[in-house]
């Protein structure tokens, strides 16, 4: 379930990549590479995007933190943080609605190795990246789509 809201909260947006492959009527080998490089890279960018939202404040980010918690959804670092904290079970299952369970829920996972783990899982996602992107065969691309996927992982907004 989180690979499914992950993919689909963040890696439309590098899909189109793989569109513009087939526009461009690439071949299937590099449809496939354009296709892995977005699917990989939308996934670390909503890892990291998910760890920011935990351990950045506001003033950081430029907007509103702990959204994700708010709204109720148990996102990468919950969820790993949850395997080391049973506490947090609870607290996912009415979706951090009751008084004090977004805060208490905040400072478990910064405790937790939620966070190393879904940084680790990201950088994974980024390293598949550029594997796919290195499938494209084209320098002035593959060095452009290799720095972008290695931005991601020291991104701070």
């Amino acid at each position: 379930m989180l690979l499914y809201v992950t993919v689909h909260r963040t890696c439309i947006r590098y899909v189109i990549i793989t569109q513009v492959a087939i526009l461009a009527e690439a071949g299937d080998a590099i449809e496939e590479a354009a296709y892995g490089y977005g699917r990989h890279l939308g996934i670390g960018f909503q890892l990291i995007d998910d760890v920011l939202d935990i351990t950045q404040s506001s003033a950081e980010m430029g907007k509103e933190t702990s959204v994700d918690l708010k709204l109720g959804l148990a996102t990468a670092p919950v969820l790993f943080a949850s395997e080391e904290y049973p506490e947090l079970l609870p607290m996912m299952m009415r979706k951090f609605q009751e008084d004090g369970d977004v805060e208490a829920a905040h400072e478990i996972i910064m405790r937790s190795n939620g966070i190393p783990r879904t940084i680790e899982l990201a950088a994974d996602h980024a390293h598949d990246a550029i594997k796919c992107a290195r499938e494209l065969k084209q320098e002035m691309f593959v060095d452009e789509l290799t720095a972008i996927a290695k931005k991601l992982l020291t991104r701070t907004k």
